[in-house]
């Protein structure tokens, strides 16, 4: 099986949250406008619903 390429990153950006889905979409947003990085985002959830991982999955993309 092959490996999975992972690209290099200049910067790795990690926004924890709790319960709050809406202020987590704003900080992705916000976060997907920066330009002139390669970075990834990663959503530390701590709720054990999950909550998260909708709002993260919502945006299609591939660095959060």
């Amino acid at each position: 099986m092959p490996r999975s390429v992972v690209s290099p990153v200049d910067l790795s950006i990690i926004i924890p949250t709790f319960r709050r889905p809406e202020p987590l979409r704003e900080a992705l947003a916000s976060v997907l406008c920066l330009q002139g990085l390669t970075f990834e985002v990663l959503v530390m959830d701590d709720s054990p619903e999950g909550d998260a991982r909708a709002v993260a999955e919502g945006f299609r993309d591939a660095r959060v």
